[in-house]
């Protein structure tokens, strides 16, 4: 093979201390079709493997992801801005092409390929997987590359802490970019997400409404992405969560006005103040607006609000009417029954078994 050669642009970086100084790191930034990321000659991903590449480091090829990317390229954006992460090991020369020494020409030379993938291989591993399945035209999608010319150890260090220490974006800031999108591609999203993930994100917006609010019993209380936490009970993303499980638990209630159930679910939570005043807002002592009691809670809340439909009333008199229930019987519910040390054993299991034990128990009382 002839040597490859490739516009790039040369820039360098302060990289790591040596002794009492810092080394000088070299980058060049070009850009490489797909016909030449999958080709084996020019770059190769050092995937580990017990018998054949012991001394690999990259983790295996994920078909999920791989299908996943594919799927982006033919019903999403399909677009790539981030850059794929070569290594070079061996020798290179870089040649500029003006008075501009940082705009030239990157020469590899036959010897020192292939080069590495150090980051980014299920991106092109879904562009390979969509050529395999007859999608000719992304072989010459364009991806643009930074190359680096380092020896193994360091191109394994960069691969670790690239994706060892890389945060994915937090499940509240998600949600919201999800409740963004959805506004115009609700049903693309419902494909790609699933439609409970959806569900979720489109409940951020009653969320916000029950921490807005003057008048409801969560004003202020529910920790938002970037707030301070300092004074909230639940996250924002286990409350989002809740109230999307209500609608997939009560399906008939997606048809209904989301105005009318924000405001009732405002004063479905008004009631419960009222009837657990000591457990609620007691995350020390009580589990009411812990994670546990808030999910099975708002669960409930979809039923509550199916019983106030068929009675065709939605006045706070009635939804106390039918919570006062929880209070009945030989063994009521109340606040004790909610105290993390001395009440009612709600926790026992994995987390959803528990919340489910507990919605269960509570629907069952308002049921009698």
């Amino acid at each position: 093979m002839m040597s490859l050669e490739l516009p790039a642009i040369k820039i360098a970086q302060i990289g790591w201390r040596t002794s009492s100084e810092r080394k000088e790191v070299t980058l060049y930034i070009t850009r490489m079709t797909a016909r030449e990321l999958i080709d084996e000659s020019i770059v190769k991903v050092d995937r580990w493997d017990a018998n054949t590449n012991p001394e690999g480091y990259q983790r295996p090829l994920s078909e999920y992801r791989r299908r996943q990317i594919l799927d982006y390229l033919l019903k999403e954006e399909g677009v790539f801005p981030t850059s794929v992460l070569l290594n070079v090991r061996g020798e290179i020369e870089f040649i500029p092409s003006s008075e501009d020494k940082s705009v030239g020409k990157l020469i590899i030379p036959d010897e020192s390929l292939p080069m590495y993938l150090v980051d980014g291989q299920h991106r092109v591993a879904g562009i390979q997987y969509g050529l395999l399945k007859g999608y000719d035209e992304f072989l010459d999608y364009p991806l643009p590359v930074v190359i680096m010319n380092q020896d193994k150890i360091t191109e394994v260090a960069m691969f670790y802490k690239i994706n060892k220490r890389q945060k994915g974006v937090p499940v509240d800031i998600a949600e919201r970019n999800l409740q963004e999108l959805a506004r115009t591609q609700r049903e693309t999203l419902a494909t790609i997400e699933g439609e409970p993930k959806v569900l979720e994100a489109e409940a951020v917006e009653i969320v916000d409404y029950l921490n807005t609010e003057p008048d409801s019993p969560w004003y202020g209380k529910i920790y938002m992405p970037g707030s301070k936490r300092a004074g909230t009970l639940i996250k924002q993303s286990v409350m989002a969560k809740a109230i999307g499980k209500m609608f997939q638990r009560n399906t008939t209630l997606l048809v209904e006005d989301r105005e009318n159930i924000k405001r009732f679910l405002k004063d479905y939570w008004k009631v419960i103040k009222e009837l657990y005043p000591t457990a609620f807002g007691n995350n020390t002592e009580y589990n009411l607006t812990r994670s546990q009691g808030v999910r099975a809670l708002t669960y409930l809340a979809g039923n509550v609000y199916l019983i106030c439909k068929a009675q065709d009333n939605f006045t706070i008199e009635n939804i106390r009417s039918i919570l006062e229930k929880l209070k009945g019987g030989t063994d009521p519910i109340e606040d004790s029954w909610w105290h993390r040390e001395f009440g009612a054993d709600i926790t026992q299991g994995t987390n959803e078994r528990a919340v489910e034990r507990l919605y269960r128990e509570l629907l069952g009382r308002i049921s009698l």
